[in-house]
């Protein structure tokens, strides 16, 4: 394999984020193994070129204490069932799941891309009547207030910037993301 033929996926992230508008977000809570909790942020977004694409992607970011707890997390996604949580879901037409993005024993990346069928407005009352409560409940979350991009003032409009920025400067980004979106929740 050549240097070409391998993924940057940190540069992947930065791209990401680049790539689409925050609508909301929320921090959560989550009991994983025999007897772990996890906690971590759920980032919802669309992209920037609506007219190119409909879907929303999720992205859950768990803070894990090391290796053991990040496999754990892992193994807890993994046997999610994230086509399912999507069907239950009104508007959509497909799901894909992007798991385990690793950046560092001490973070967990899951992604869910939801497909929305045309004529479906991914609007904030859809987010918070639809989508907020069927992936909180199906995938066992305690989920925190869920807060939307549109309601914080535009002194914080830099936070995705803010979080490019720690995805390219820091080898384990992860503690500043989490801290960068908790800070702009309180």
């Amino acid at each position: 394999m050549s240097e070409d033929d391998v993924l940057d996926l940190r540069q992947q992230l930065v791209d990401l984020f680049n790539r689409e508008e925050m609508l909301a977000f929320f921090d959560f809570a989550l009991e994983v193994g025999s007897d772990r909790g996890v906690t971590g942020l759920c980032k919802i977004s669309r992209p920037k070129a609506r007219e190119c694409s409909h879907y929303y992607s999720m992205l859950f970011i768990v803070d894990t204490a090391d290796e053991e707890v990040r496999w754990e997390v892992g193994k807890y996604m993994k046997g999610i069932n994230w086509e399912e949580i999507g069907s239950n879901i009104p508007g959509t037409d497909s799901v894909l799941s992007l798991q385990g993005i690793d950046l560092g024993p001490t973070v967990y990346f899951q992604e869910m891309d939801v497909y929305v069928k045309r004529g479906t407005d991914v609007t904030a009352q859809y987010i918070t009547k639809e989508v907020y409560p069927t992936v909180s409940h199906a995938i066992g979350l305690k989920a925190g207030e869920l807060m939307f991009w549109d309601d914080i003032s535009e002194k914080d409009m830099r936070l995705e910037s803010e979080v490019a920025a720690v995805v390219r400067s820091s080898p384990f980004p992860s503690k500043g993301i989490l801290e960068l979106l908790r800070r702009k929740s309180v």
